[in-house]
């Protein structure tokens, strides 16, 4: 079965740094895709179902990745809680330099990297979770300490 994570509209801004403009993130119902603006992209995301309820509408979106610009990704995930809910996020990340680190590393011991599961922090993420009922849950922005405050990253 196909993971799947329910969407429904939204609009958040998410703190980047000192001095640096704050990133909006925002989601609807188009048709039957889920739209997302992220980075001053429109990307139309494959729904596998859209409907209403008495929170609103929704749409139930794949895990998926696609690039932006400027080595950005967008991505929709699935994760379970420890009450095992299971929600999701959309995350737009930077891989940075130290994921490819270790992706080189895995490769010179003769392990495809693509074939585990790489624990390896994202040099830069921006993050909106949502609970299974596809109401937004929080957010989150994680930065790579490299001894750069967040406006020289």
């Amino acid at each position: 079965m196909e993971e799947v994570v329910r969407l429904r509209p939204f609009k958040e801004y998410l703190v980047r740094g000192v001095d640096i403009p704050m990133l909006a993130l925002e989601g609807h119902i188009d048709g039957k895709h889920f739209v997302v603006q992220a980075l001053g992209q429109r990307i139309e995301l494959e729904t596998t179902e859209v409907g209403e309820d008495q929170f609103g509408k929704w749409g139930l979106v794949p895990k998926c990745e696609h690039s932006l610009p400027d080595g950005f990704k967008l991505a929709v995930d699935v994760e379970v809680d420890e009450d095992e809910e299971r929600g999701g996020c959309v995350l737009v990340f930077f891989e940075g330099k130290y994921r490819e680190q270790m992706r080189d590393e895995l490769r010179k011991r003769g392990i495809d990297p693509d074939s585990v599961t790489l624990v390896a922090p994202y040099e830069r993420s921006f993050a909106v979770y949502f609970h299974e009922s596809g109401v937004v849950d929080g957010q989150g922005v994680t930065y790579v300490d490299d001894g750069k405050k967040p406006a020289e990253n």
